[in-house]
């Protein structure tokens, strides 16, 4: 009896107009929104091609001293997801970091895009489609799947027959679940296509199951809301009252729990804002520099050559390592020459230790900070069944948090295996004599990219618990309902 309710309910809302003009909304939302992500980011590729060769690095070993590796700049750049096409994720994502040698390291979130005018105009995803349309189309085909039968009194004819109250409920959440999924899948696969399609997009292995992935979290998300529906539903008395209580509690999910739990987070979780962090870690450095070039100072007048033009230098021209080599020109005594170099070398080293190790401090503390306040964010959006479907679909498709938070932590972690192979040139070399290229560190982000989407496990098991229980509750409520 369940499936021939079940059945009974696809051929109504197949045969719908709302089935239809879901369908049609979906379609062109979605590949729609497609075409134009797919075209951003073709552009975005093309112009973030050159910072993903290695060659660069190796280019900057074959010339580069310690001196340019500690104020130079190189970059680093994650390669573009592919699936940002379909799911765009977060808008600020980073894609590229330009690491100041010891100094700071820049995040370059909108990298060489020549047109701003599209950032002017919504885009519409994957995410949005079903996250707002089709949980509003969940809610219309299950708000009135007890409700309008009981003001109808068809609901008491079935339930003459020999059924039982939670085959009842079954059937009908298995005929709006499959419906749906007849609506959406179909949409999915053009986009899939239309993604696919675009030039400088290629699909690879792990995007295809990445996607199976987002179309298993958005039938899950979907069936919430079917279960939402039929609570809602099995508590009101005729369609009109479901209808409403049922838009309630769509804009509830959908809009009010989402927006707020960053802000709530934030209010519980007091923290220094990045800039100030920033600052004090400026202040650190300036201090570090200062004492730098006060030791070389001094080190300069007891040889006898603070009276030299070339002796006297300003930080606010730069950094006292460049104050070096114009004195040194001018030495005459190759010795004296070398016990410069040597002495500066030292305190370099000295001044770069006290530096990170203080950046480092600051930064972690920072990290913590930020962590906690995200996590908090994150576990507030998941009293709504948007915000694991958020997370999951981001997360597979490589644009979310977890992608960022991972690509900055590659990055810090490259800018501590920099620093460490500064210490060592530094050890063996003067700071302005050519670095040995072999022990190098390289920037990789691939193992950053799996661990963000082996992440993901948990989002789908409260989407189920969320399905499980509305369900339940429905039936629990539909058992002791008088009809």
């Amino acid at each position: 009896m369940t499936w021939i309710i079940a059945f009974r309910e696809i051929r109504d809302h197949v045969l719908s107009l709302r089935f239809y003009l879901g369908f049609a909304l979906c379609l062109v939302l979605m590949v729609a929104g497609t075409l134009v992500l797919a075209e951003e980011q073709g552009q975005r590729r093309e112009n973030l091609a050159p910072y993903l060769d290695q060659d660069q690095y190796r280019s900057v070993t074959e010339w580069a001293n310690a001196n340019w590796l500690m104020n130079g700049s190189l970059f680093l750049a994650r390669p573009l997801p592919p699936l940002r096409s379909i799911v765009y994720g977060l808008h600020n994502l980073s894609f590229l970091a330009q690491v100041k040698g010891a100094n700071y390291v820049l995040y370059q979130r909108a990298p060489l895009v020549g047109n701003p005018l599209p950032a002017l105009f919504a885009s519409f995803d994957v995410l949005f489609a079903v996250g707002v349309v089709l949980s509003l189309l969940a809610l219309v085909f299950s708000y009135d799947g007890l409700a309008g039968e009981r003001e109808e009194g068809t609901l008491r004819l079935v339930l003459a027959y020999p059924i039982g109250r939670g085959e009842v409920l079954m059937g009908k959440w298995l005929g709006a679940f499959i419906a749906l999924a007849v609506l959406f899948t179909p949409c999915l696969i053009v986009v899939i296509f239309v993604g696919a399609s675009h030039a400088l997009i290629a699909f690879v292995v792990a995007d295809l199951w990445a996607l199976l992935g987002m179309y298993a979290g958005c039938l899950l998300y979907m069936g919430v809301f079917i279960s939402l529906g039929l609570l809602v539903s099995v508590y009101s008395s005729g369609a009109g009252a479901a209808l409403a209580r049922a838009l309630v509690v769509w804009a509830l999910a959908i809009w009010i729990v989402p927006s707020f739990a960053p802000y709530v987070a934030a209010g519980l979780l007091e923290g220094q804002p990045a800039l100030m962090v920033e600052a004090n870690i400026s202040r650190t450095r300036f201090a570090a520099e200062r004492e730098g070039w006060a030791e070389v100072a001094r080190f300069i007048r007891d040889r006898g050559w603070g009276e030299r033009e070339e002796a006297n230098w300003n930080l606010d021209w730069g950094t006292w390592s460049d104050a070096v080599p114009r004195l040194q020109a001018v030495l005459a005594d190759e010795a004296d020459k070398v016990a410069l170099a040597a002495f500066s070398t030292e305190v370099m080293r000295a001044q770069l230790a006290e530096m990170e190790e203080v950046a480092a401090r600051l930064k972690a503390a920072h990290m913590r900070d930020r962590h906690r306040e995200v996590e908090l964010g994150q576990m507030l959006a998941c009293l709504s069944p948007l915000g694991p479907l958020t997370f999951m679909l981001t997360d597979l498709a490589g644009t979310g948090i977890a992608g960022e938070f991972h690509f900055r932590a590659g990055v810090e972690r490259f800018k501590g295996d920099l620093v460490a192979y500064l210490h060592r040139q530094l050890a063996q070399r003067s700071m302005w004599e050519q670095v040995e290229a072999e022990s190098f560190p390289y920037f990789t982000y691939g193992l950053e990219e799996q661990k963000a989407r082996a992440e993901v496990l948990v989002y789908p098991l409260i989407l189920l618990l969320y399905a499980i229980g509305f369900f339940l509750a429905a039936y629990l409520r539909f058992a002791r309902a008088e009809i």
